[in-house]
């Protein structure tokens, strides 16, 4: 609901308004967002709960008509994951980071023009920056998760981690286990199979120079420590 003295703030564009697919989808729902100063505050916390938490904290700060985004009932969620934001620099281009369940035909490539203010327009970009670091590789996951809960799934799901006694005897789940699903057995998954391709490679990698450190060795005539002393032994006499 929008209170009675902030409706005449709010412009009538929808923005993310794109082409709705079905009349359920057309209905135009109205969010809550921090207020500039408001969100520089609570930067840190996750962006599902931005709302909430100025809402119960700050409810007379908020309730400006600049802090209101009108979207389609099937985006917000996806706003609020971080799977999509506006790259304010692009020309206002709306970027999609993660999967949307089907929506990136329906959604115009950039926000429209009339859609644009200078209050919206920080807060996007600080939305998008945030975005970022969730969806792109470099984010750390223990900023969402305390350290312990995420070696207790690495044990649930046989994954070895430093503080495992016996390595050698964990059996990794299946990955039909509905626990590699959630959002920490995705990171941990995810972590799992980096490691394993980078042993690999740095393995092939050895490999690969032992057989060509023979190869020069056996062109030198030199193939060991032992013959490479007596060479030195007889240049020195």
């Amino acid at each position: 609901m929008v209170p009675s003295s902030n409706r005449s703030a709010i412009a009538p564009e929808t923005l993310f308004r794109g082409f709705p697919t079905s009349e359920e989808q057309s209905f135009t729902y109205l969010i809550w967002v921090a207020h500039r100063v408001l969100y520089v505050q609570i930067v840190t916390i996750h962006s599902n709960i931005w709302v909430g938490v100025v809402l119960n904290s700050f409810s007379s700060c908020a309730g400006l008509g600049a802090n209101v985004l009108t979207l389609r009932q099937d985006v917000i969620y996806f706003l609020h994951s971080n799977h999509l934001g506006v790259d304010v620099d692009d020309d206002h281009r709306i970027v999609i980071l993660a999967p949307i369940g089907g929506l990136e035909q329906d959604l115009p490539t950039h926000l429209p023009l009339q859609a644009h203010n200078p209050a919206m327009d920080e807060f996007l970009r600080l939305h998008f920056c945030f975005s970022l670091s969730v969806q792109l590789r470099g984010g750390d996951i223990r900023d969402d998760y305390p350290i312990g809960r995420i070696l207790a799934m690495m044990d649930e799901l046989g994954v070895p981690h430093a503080m495992t006694e016996n390595p050698e005897e964990c059996v990794m789940a299946t990955l039909s286990d509905a626990r590699w699903q959630t959002v920490l057995g995705r990171a941990i998954l995810a972590d799992t199979v980096k490691h394993q391709v980078t042993q690999s490679f740095r393995c092939n990698k050895s490999i690969d120079e032992d057989a060509e450190d023979d190869r020069y060795g056996s062109q030198d005539g030199i193939s060991s420590d032992g013959e490479l002393e007596d060479r030195a032994t007889e240049l020195s006499r």
